[in-house]
């Protein structure tokens, strides 16, 4: 999530290496762990929380993009998803969160092999919900494509037209200035 809405907010300049290694995130800053570089188990409490940031927008008022997080919601490593969803809410970024996996955590997977993906809904629901987004379960591919399809209703591009002729004409007016004075020079000597 982090990432993604450093891509969309670059002027927001988050340092994704000290968050995600040595840094707790608390209302858009880095709070330090300890003093150290190291980042902290996850049974450790969190860093008092930082001063507040600049002032928040309202919450989904961000219309030049959103963020759609496909996950299973379980949280193994890195800052609270819900601290990064109220900073986003704070950007008016919505976050729409698609939940995948199953109740029991088993996912067969191919040529016997399996992984552990159990949905922490909870998690995800309270993400959507900060940023004023929505929350969707998918249970299969039909589930998938129906979500997808159901989000790209919500987003349009949007074309800008944007008129460069005069900023040609105003370059071909320098190169013929600068053609002229080149003339005058060669055929003075």
């Amino acid at each position: 999530m982090l990432v993604a809405l450093n891509t969309l907010l670059p002027e927001s300049a988050i340092d994704l290496e000290s968050v995600l290694y040595g840094a707790e995130f608390k209302s858009g800053r880095l709070v330090a762990q300890g003093g150290g570089s190291a980042g902290r188990s996850l049974d450790q409490n969190p860093a008092a929380a930082a001063p507040e940031g600049p002032k928040s927008v309202p919450v989904g008022s961000y219309t030049a993009g959103a963020v759609i997080l496909l996950s299973d919601g379980r949280r193994t490593t890195g800052p609270d998803p819900v601290e990064v969803a109220k900073w986003a809410a704070s950007k008016g970024v919505r976050v729409y969160t698609v939940a995948f996996g199953t109740p029991d955590g088993f996912i067969p997977g191919f040529e016997g092999f399996s992984f552990y993906a159990k949905v922490d809904e909870v998690a995800l629901q309270k993400v959507a919900e900060t940023t004023g987004a929505e929350f969707f379960r998918a249970t299969n591919a039909k589930d998938l494509a129906m979500i997808y399809q159901h989000l790209s209703s919500k987003f349009t591009l949007e074309r800008r037209d944007t008129e460069v002729t005069a900023l040609l004409a105003a370059l071909a007016g320098v190169l013929v200035l600068l053609a002229m004075g080149l003339s005058m020079r060669w055929f003075r000597h």
